[in-house]
């Protein structure tokens, strides 16, 4: 427990960061705005444990806090805790350093060159962060992002469609989640068998890439359990990525609409998901509130695309990796 308050310290403290780099332009909101950071429930709930998240939200809002005065009162003093901040976004959260990093290559052009074309300057920015992402794996050879993301997906696939993965000396077998009661024990020696009459596959070690489908089988070698999972109860049915530019681009839409929208009604058993379900309405209900109540012109808009490409980029990543409801609500609450 003194871990745990210790972390809702470090959570709070980033939050505090957020909110006075956006209290200042939402002033006319009251305490609404406050409400909205500190208290929106998966936010609450995610940062106030001893996981990632409260380092995360440290990161992330002192980030935030010293960026934007080091640039407009040009107090470079803050580039140490920038610096410091970066790093410790790229230790805990890969992921979310990729998203922010093109928002505060933005924000950085237009404070240099001007608000005019502010949108045109954005989107070349992201088509520069674009390019540097195809030319990733000619810069650092073995390293490319498009690579990453496909493995990244398929991990969490593997890992969200459960079942259960058993080694022997020569085969690797894996029986899907309904199928679990078919692998059975050797008494009490530590090694299990696959009843006779199941169905699994295998793979031989020495050639992992032949993949062998098992029906009615008399197997009678003997395994250790190397993973056994349930099936996630929210996995939703996502197109498998490719490790290319377009496969990631064709399925970004869908990302992002999975990340902002899911779970729908139907999907909302449990009380987190519920929650989030709650979540999402309000949050729809706040963005067509906001659009029919836009000020143009109001000094804020460097700060609102830097918001929206942030956001964006971080359900894309979300959406693209995540195929399991209940990881997306865990890892958009930055874009919250």
């Amino acid at each position: 427990h003194v871990h745990t308050v210790m972390m809702c310290f470090v959570s709070f403290t980033g939050l505090c960061g957020l909110y006075k780099v956006f209290y200042p332009h939402l002033k006319q909101w009251g305490k609404i705005s406050g409400w909205i950071i500190f208290l929106f429930p998966s936010v609450l709930f995610w940062s106030s444990g001893v996981l990632k998240e409260g380092f995360l939200f440290f990161g992330l809002g002192l980030l935030l806090y010293h960026f934007f005065p080091m640039l407009k009162q040009k107090q470079w003093w803050r580039l140490l805790p920038v610096a410091a901040c970066i790093m410790l976004l790229f230790v805990t959260k890969f992921y979310l350093l990729v998203a922010v990093l093109p928002a505060l290559l933005g924000a950085l052009v237009i404070h240099i060159t001007g608000k005019r074309f502010l949108l045109l300057k954005y989107g070349a920015v992201i088509l520069f962060y674009g390019i540097a992402g195809l030319l990733t794996d000619k810069i650092f050879p073995g390293y490319d992002p498009f690579h990453v993301l496909a493995i990244k997906q398929n991990d969490m696939l593997n890992l969200a469609r459960g079942g259960t993965y058993l080694l022997s000396d020569s085969t690797v077998a894996y029986v899907k989640p309904e199928d679990r009661k078919c692998v059975v024990p050797d008494n009490d020696s530590g090694f299990y068998h696959i009843a006779e009459g199941s169905r699994f596959y295998y793979w031989h070690i020495l050639d992992f890439n032949d993949t062998l489908f098992a029906e009615k089988s008399r197997d009678t070698i003997r395994y250790t359990i190397m993973s056994d999972f349930p099936k996630a109860s929210s996995l939703i049915d996502v197109k498998p990525l490719q490790p290319t530019f377009l496969s990631i681009i064709s399925n970004t839409p869908m990302a992002i609409w999975n990340v902002l929208v899911r779970p729908y009604p139907w999907e909302a058993k449990g009380l987190l998901l519920l929650v989030a379900l709650l979540e999402n309405l309000l949050l729809l209900a706040l963005l067509v509130f906001s659009l029919l109540y836009v000020k143009r012109n109001n000094g804020n808009e460097n700060l609102i695309v830097f918001s929206l490409v942030f956001v964006v980029m971080l359900f894309a990543i979300t959406g693209l990796t995540s195929p399991v409801i209940g990881a997306i609500t865990r890892y958009r609450i930055p874009g919250l």
